[in-house]
């Protein structure tokens, strides 16, 4: 998925959403990254989305419990 922010407040940026392996099958989140650094939180900060970039999800078939959790 992509995301254009508005030109006006957010200079125009692109952010891009990427379900790696995303499937009917493989819908649960097994890892994020978000402009090339790793997430240890369900929380994407709006900093970070408005400056433009890329958010890549691992998408796995089973949920993990730890996922996003750091642990």
């Amino acid at each position: 998925m992509t995301i254009h922010l508005s030109k006006k407040y957010y200079g125009g940026n692109i952010f891009v959403i990427d379900a790696q392996n995303a499937s009917r099958k493989n819908k649960y989140i097994h890892s994020a990254i978000i402009n090339n650094k790793k997430l240890n939180s369900w929380k994407v900060p709006q900093k970070e989305i408005i400056k433009g970039g890329k958010l890549i999800l691992e998408m796995r078939d089973y949920p993990d419990k730890h996922a996003l959790t750091g642990q």
